[in-house]
Parts: structure tokens; sequence; C-alpha cells
């Protein structure tokens, strides 16, 4: 007899799966009692600051 251990994640569910489980739920919990953190006049600004600051932050290619 040959016992050979596979090497596996031991997770609940797929990762898209819980990534779109607490997105929905988010979404459900918004629908239910929005609430808003900035001013309407900042939430632009603030979100493409955020979102430049996230793609400097990204690795470069590796020379």
């Amino acid at each position: 007899m040959s016992s050979q251990s596979v090497d596996q994640a031991e997770v609940v569910a797929p990762p898209p799966l819980i990534y779109a489980t607490g997105l929905l739920l988010g979404l459900w919990v918004h629908s239910r009692i929005p609430l808003s953190l900035l001013p309407a006049k900042l939430r632009k600004p603030v979100g493409f600051s955020l979102l430049g600051l996230g793609i400097l932050a990204l690795p470069g290619p590796d020379n």
C-alpha cells in the first residue's frame, strides 16, 4: 500500500463564492440601511485618489 498525502487548502467554499457572499450581504444591508460616509462633493475625488494610490502600490515588473 502506498500512502500519498495531498496538499489541499481546507476551505469551506471556493474563494469567489466567499467573496460574492460578503459582497451580496453588504449590498443587502446597504439597501436596508443606506449610510453616506462622505458628502456628495467629496465622493468622486476621494474615490479616484484611492484608486490612483492603489495603482501606484502595485508591484512593478520584475527585470
